[in-house]
């Protein structure tokens, strides 16, 4: 897949369920982390944004972001643990050693990322600006071709500038 080709793709939504296991989140005693560690979490790729979910004891939470905004996706590991790090923080699927689901959601994220994030929208912009110097040539050639003048700028010179009370 080319860089124009990745510009032009349309992403369909995935959600992926990155929960800690059961057993993990028991083992771990939800007395100990105070129920402060999801039980339940969520990722949902759409097409312009990333939306993380959490669920905990006493609640739920909610994040979406851009994809510009998610800064750095990578993958970290530690023995058979891997976890997927970003603005979301850390995500650790399983009991941490599920890395099949950590190296699909880094590559999803980062595939997006580019296409949709800073990067991304600084190379669409320039194709805009491609397509409106193009435009604007012709638009030039026209009107030579019908002998119309050009307005704009040098229809303006030579008359004061009024000050708006």
């Amino acid at each position: 897949m080319s860089k124009d080709d990745l510009l032009q793709t349309e992403f369909s939504r995935i959600e992926m369920d990155v929960s800690i296991s059961p057993a993990c989140w028991l083992i771990t005693c939800p007395i100990i982390h105070m129920g402060f560690l999801p039980y339940e979490t969520t990722i949902e790729l759409e097409a312009e944004e990333v939306v993380k979910t959490d669920v905990l004891i006493c609640g739920k939470n909610v994040s979406r972001r851009p994809y510009g905004e998610l800064g750095s996706v990578d993958k970290s590991s530690f023995c058979c643990f891997q976890a997927l790090h970003s603005n979301f923080g850390p995500i650790m699927p399983g009991c941490g050693c599920d890395g099949e689901k950590v190296d699909f959601a880094v590559a999803e994220l980062k595939k997006r990322m580019k296409a949709r994030g800073d990067t991304g929208q600084i190379k669409r912009t320039e194709e805009l600006l491609k397509k409106f110097n193009a435009l604007d040539a012709k638009l030039d050639l026209i009107m030579n071709h019908l002998k119309i003048e050009k307005p704009g700028a040098l229809a303006m010179e030579g008359r004061p500038l009024t000050p708006i009370t």
